[in-house]
């Protein structure tokens, strides 16, 4: 499958951090083959099975987000109204403590979507059961270091 994006803003992450403003993105078989300015001659070359009209839209790399405890979306807004270590050592180190491992899966699974929907394709998870967040990292096609 060869996919083309055409006419977006591209921003790149090379040694001059370039921004691209009528960019071309080509695409073969999950491998980029190009990144630069617009080029009729490449879109020909290219010959793309579909072309994506990016105008007024941004391309980038994916976010990766450096600490996270993926699990943990199922205590969100839980005792938050306690002050920090009342809310840590009274309510989630208990909760936690009989959480089991699918209710692990789902806390990541969870934050694994949101991750997903916000362009954040890798994360470093420091949690409980890392085979399991591993397994659920792998299964929605994030990278992560856990």
């Amino acid at each position: 499958m060869k996919s083309l994006f055409k006419g977006a803003v591209i921003i790149t992450v090379n040694e001059n951090f370039d921004i691209i403003t009528n960019g071309m993105l080509a695409i073969k078989d999950k491998q980029i083959k190009y990144v630069g300015e617009y080029s009729s001659e490449y879109e020909k070359e290219f010959d793309a099975d579909s072309i994506i009209y990016a105008s007024n839209k941004i391309i980038m790399p994916g976010f990766i987000n450096m600490h996270t405890h993926l699990p943990m979306t199922l205590f969100r807004g839980y005792a938050s109204d306690l002050p920090i270590d009342k809310w840590f050592n009274e309510k989630i180190l208990p909760a936690e403590e009989k959480m089991s491992e699918q209710d692990v899966r789902a806390g990541a699974q969870t934050a694994a979507a949101e991750m997903l929907l916000s362009g954040t394709t890798m994360c470093v998870d420091t949690y409980t059961m890392p085979e399991t967040v591993a397994s659920v990292l792998d299964e929605g096609g994030i990278r992560g270091v856990v």
